[in-house]
């Protein structure tokens, strides 16, 4: 992670659905779809631009 202070905790969710579907600094996406990630600090948290998996 680039942040100061450096993220704790990673997210991962498919467009349009409101559970995460992974968790960790990586993903292994066994669906086609696009996909985001979360990262979280203690001074809040910042989303990634999403990407399509095929």
């Amino acid at each position: 992670s680039d942040s100061n202070p450096p993220a704790l905790n990673f997210s991962w969710f498919k467009e349009d659905e409101s559970s995460a579907v992974g968790s960790g600094q990586s993903f292994i996406a066994l669906q086609s779809g696009r996909f985001y990630c979360e990262a979280h600090n203690q001074h809040g948290s910042q989303r990634s631009d999403a990407v399509t998996v095929t």
